[in-house]
């Protein structure tokens, strides 16, 4: 029992380091709150939408140094979610719009990973913010809803973490060593042109997401845009460490969906219960993130889960169909990405010849 014990606790220290778990609180008051003012309002869309935004933001929180300014991550990712959006709901209904819109995305985020990933991580929410409301099509007033939610959502964590800071918890805030707008292109288009390996990434990406994109419209899949998100996410520059993300995606979106939906059934939540069960999730997504990629990955997918569940989407439905597509565009980023980088292999080595 004693081994057990220290097993345990081991691997807990290691899924959530105590620095990592100390700054995740800093960003759950801020999705409490727009949860909770939302459905106090007899809005559960509109605080699903809002938390959406709240959530994507407070990973921003953990990225130094990837801005001159420490909340700049923030900023810029909730803006730009709340953007694209609106983009994906006025486009959702037309394939092919949606199509160009999301491989533009996709591409122009695998591009940026060429400078680290926090430039990486900001415009990867504005993918999923277009790939997700896809799924939410309005005209041009819902969209502008849309967006005014999420952006709200966002303003909230930033301004909550930011008065941690000020406050002096944690983090305070400062200037910190990174770089304006300019420097981002000129550093990412260095890095692409000294690496051959950089373009094969940037295509495959796109072609990944285009191939999800075109089979979940293809065979109506219920919430078909988690495959091309996927896809997009578990894609790296480096094929082994892309073969690691994508077996402990799988089993984290197995593991989180399982949980979030004994947990629905044994429970039987009221809406505020699942508003506070998707602050836990979230918690434990915030402070797993860096650690335990396979843990990140359930605790987001239970998070994710209850949220859409606060617009009446049934828990156990709405895990399989997550667990559907994001196995889908796993194995269609492994095939795209090592179909195309023995491709080109094989094409420089005829060039050679």
């Amino acid at each position: 029992m004693t081994a057990l014990y220290r097993r345990t606790t081991h691997w807990i220290a290691q899924s959530w380091p105590a620095e990592h778990a100390r700054r995740g609180l800093l960003c759950v008051p801020a999705l409490a709150l727009v949860l909770g003012v939302c459905l106090a309002l007899g809005q559960p869309r509109a605080a699903m939408a809002a938390g959406s935004g709240a959530l994507s933001c407070g990973f921003g929180s953990f990225f130094f140094g990837t801005t001159r300014h420490r909340s700049s991550p923030m900023a810029l990712a909730g803006a730009g979610m709340a953007l694209s959006a609106a983009v994906g709901s006025l486009v959702g209904n037309s394939t092919p719009l949606f199509l160009i819109s999301a491989v533009l995305w996709s591409v122009f985020c695998a591009w940026l990973i060429a400078f680290g990933t926090g430039a990486w991580w900001i415009v990867l929410q504005w993918v999923v913010g277009l790939l997700v409301s896809s799924a939410y099509s309005a005209d041009l007033l819902g969209a502008a809803e849309r967006c005014a939610l999420i952006l709200g959502g966002a303003l909230v964590q930033l301004a909550i973490v930011s008065g941690f800071w000020w406050l002096g918890v944690l983090a305070p805030p400062r200037l910190v060593e990174g770089v304006g707008p300019a420097a981002y292109w000129h550093v990412a288009w260095e890095r692409l042109l000294r690496g051959d390996n950089q373009w094969t990434y940037v295509i495959s990406a796109g072609t990944a997401v285009a191939l999800a994109v075109l089979i979940e419209r293809g065979l109506t899949l219920p919430n078909g845009y988690w495959a091309p998100m996927t896809a997009l996410i578990v894609m790296r520059p480096d094929i082994a460490e892309m073969r690691s993300r994508v077996s402990q995606r799988i089993a984290g979106t197995l593991v989180g969906g399982v949980l979030a939906t004994l947990a629905a059934e044994a429970l039987r939540p009221s809406p505020a219960a699942i508003a506070a069960l998707s602050v836990l999730f979230a918690w434990s997504a915030y402070g797993s993130r860096r650690a335990n990629y396979g843990v990140f990955t359930a605790s987001v997918t239970g998070a994710v889960v209850f949220l859409l569940s606060l617009a009446g989407a049934p828990e156990p439905l709405n895990a399989l169909h997550r667990l559907l597509a994001t196995a889908l565009g796993a194995l269609l980023a492994i095939a795209v990405r090592q179909g195309i980088h023995h491709l080109m292999r094989s094409q420089r080595l005829l060039a050679r010849k």
